[in-house]
């Protein structure tokens, strides 16, 4: 006589458990890290808006007044001047946004500092004076990005020569 076993093949309900709480502990693990990569995306891609927007503006002002004629007012947020038409322009920070004129160059700037310089290096108020400007600039970010500090110093062109003997 045979003998009959009744030998399913198959999981236990133990083994199947435990699968399945490896696998929900596998999938929470790889969905923080996925979160975390968008959201560092994220962040370089507005820091790079940020860094972007800033330095296209401040090489716009650094070139315009590199080539000015004549400085007309000198104040810590906003520069008149001259330029090779002799018409008059100025960059000025008015809220959070620079111009030049009435034209927008850049938005979210919350800091903006111009210091005028003589030839000799002292601090001056004096627009005849100015032989250097130096510029600094925040643009901060609208999310997580934080804020970028851009500096430059520039140094007018037609007033290089002036007292070379």
């Amino acid at each position: 006589m045979e003998r009959i076993t009744d030998r399913t093949k198959g999981f236990t309900l133990v083994e199947v458990v435990l699968t399945m709480t490896i696998m929900a502990v596998l999938v929470v693990v790889t969905g923080v890290l996925m979160g975390r990569a968008v959201d560092a995306y994220r962040l370089v891609a507005e820091r790079s808006d940020l860094l972007q927007q800033g330095r296209m503006a401040l090489m716009r002002i650094e070139k315009e007044l590199e080539v000015l004629r004549d400085v007309v007012t000198v104040q810590p947020e906003r520069v008149q001047f001259r330029d090779a038409d002799m018409a008059l322009q100025e960059f000025r920070r008015d809220g959070t946004s620079l111009f030049r004129n009435n034209d927008l160059l850049a938005e979210n700037v919350s800091f903006l500092s111009l210091a005028y310089y003589r030839d000799n290096g002292n601090e001056t108020q004096s627009p005849p004076q100015v032989r250097r400007i130096h510029i600094e600039m925040t643009v901060q970010g609208a999310g997580t990005g934080g804020s970028l500090t851009l500096r430059t110093d520039v140094f007018p062109r037609n007033f290089i020569y002036e007292n070379f003997q």
